[in-house]
């Protein structure tokens, strides 16, 4: 009569095996969060990913949102949670392992594996949004540091100084008045600033759908452009507010974000008045900058920092 041997224990987690994942959880959600930061400079690992500008071809990658990385940590608890929940299968009482440990083994459930793959897959897809555009060359975090001490200053006080100056024409004359000023005086006081605040730099409003033609991109503006609008088109709201770029001839870009103020949705929203909008095809007959809702990322205050400044 021959011995039937003792059934083999089920597959399962043990102790050793859920640290390991416990840690995964915390570097994949980590990873993420900075891989998908919301506002303030691209973080310097993302830079130095991205310092030499090269031309994607592929498809946008997938991009978490923070919803999403919020559910993260939940799903790795699920996964842990769920390995505890099934009984364990009929069999003799679980004995000693040969060193003397009494480590008790988790059985995982079926439904963990579909929630595992998921996870991974989302954690897999992360990442910064790539297209058919050349990427712009981001600078390490030394010269982003100079780039911002410079250049915050000069942009905030254009930013500070064509909104008041439009706020005082819309008061006085109303929209016609605020059409006027951004049409005869927006550009003449941006040079003013620019010039009054350091003639060392250059200072420039811009954005991929202008109305003054005098605001069209460079080449290297273009490439913030095109990589911010891709951030934009994955999470709406995802652009940073600053980020710092190499420019020509050695010099260095710092960036600051333009959204769609409520004032600005008179001139540039979807329902101009018919008398606005008459005014608009009479001055810029190519006028691009129409369509925008409140908050949508609309452009680009620029400023250009020579490569010996200090």
């Amino acid at each position: 009569m021959t011995s039937r041997s003792d059934p083999s224990p089920a597959p399962g987690f043990t102790m050793r095996t859920i640290f390991p994942v416990c840690m995964a959880a915390r570097v994949s959600s980590g990873w993420v969060a900075r891989s998908s930061s919301p506002a303030g400079h691209i973080p310097v690992d993302r830079r130095l990913v991205q310092s030499r500008s090269k031309k994607f071809t592929s498809a946008p990658t997938l991009r978490v949102s923070r919803g999403t990385r919020a559910a993260l940590v939940d799903l790795w608890l699920h996964v842990i949670i769920s390995c505890s929940r099934d009984p364990a299968p009929p069999g003799p009482p679980p004995q000693p392992s040969p060193g003397g440990s009494m480590m008790p083994r988790l059985t995982p459930s079926r439904s963990v594996f579909p929630a595992l793959a998921a996870l991974l897959l989302v954690s897999a897809c992360s990442g910064p949004p790539t297209g058919d555009f050349e990427h712009p060359d981001l600078l390490d975090a030394e010269d982003s540091a100079r780039a911002e001490a410079l250049g915050a200053p000069a942009a905030g006080a254009l930013a500070q100084g064509l909104m008041s100056r439009l706020a005082e024409a819309m008061e006085q004359e109303g929209v016609a008045g605020a059409v006027s000023f951004c049409s005869d005086e927006a550009i003449p006081l941006t040079r003013t600033i620019s010039r009054d605040h350091d003639p060392s730099l250059e200072i420039k409003r811009t954005t991929m759908r202008w109305r003054n033609p005098d605001n069209a991109p460079d080449e290297w503006e273009e490439r913030m452009l095109r990589y911010l609008e891709a951030m934009e088109g994955i999470e709406p709201g995802s652009a940073p507010e600053t980020v710092t770029a190499q420019g020509p001839d050695g010099s260095l870009r710092f960036y600051r974000t333009l959204r769609t103020a409520p004032m600005c949705l008179h001139c540039h929203g979807t329902d101009l008045d018919p008398e606005v909008r008459q005014v608009m095809e009479a001055r810029y007959p190519e006028d691009r900058a129409t369509g925008y809702g409140e908050g949508d990322f609309r452009g680009l205050i620029r400023v250009q920092i020579p490569g010996d400044a200090r």
